[in-house]
């Protein structure tokens, strides 16, 4: 499955600021810095968190994940982190990796190119997410596993 793609037309200045606002953050690619200023955007509650295609419901437990409107698949809460972990990894890593194949949480991560591949479950069709919109995920998974976590570690009245 191809990765959506969008071309955004700007004048020659605002492009120099924008370029000048990718140097401002470390020097990241076009795409990484319209994400980190989402990011920071949604941080302040001006614009939503959410990932288009991605469903993140939580349960008792855990967390129900749909990719696509494909099958959902349910994680606990150490699962999400997990996840979360891998994908950050497979986002960071100088190495070129294989796929990994996670049967108990039902995933299959890959990595090609600046783009992160996901199955899930591990026989859905592949969502290919560019890095940032992989990092967004991970920050997702995290947030909601956290929240679950916290609210289990309250005492019941």
């Amino acid at each position: 499955m191809p990765i959506n793609t969008t071309t955004v037309t700007l004048s020659h200045e605002r492009a120099e600021q924008l370029r000048q606002i990718a140097l401002s953050f470390g020097g990241l690619t076009m795409p990484e810095t319209i994400g980190r200023m989402a990011r920071e955007l949604a941080h302040l509650g001006v614009v939503q968190t959410n990932i288009a295609g991605i469903e993140i419901d939580r349960c008792a437990d855990g967390l129900v994940i749909c990719l696509n409107d494909g099958a959902p698949v349910g994680l606990t809460v150490g699962q999400a982190h997990e996840l979360a972990d891998q994908l950050e990894f497979y986002i960071e890593s100088p190495e070129k990796l294989g796929p990994l194949m996670n049967l108990d949480s039902d995933y299959v991560l890959s990595r090609q190119a600046l783009t992160v591949n996901i199955r899930l479950p591990a026989d859905g069709p592949v969502r290919r997410l560019p890095r940032d919109i992989a990092r967004d995920l991970a920050a997702m998974l995290r947030r909601e596993a956290d929240l679950i976590e916290h609210n289990l570690a309250q005492p019941v009245d």
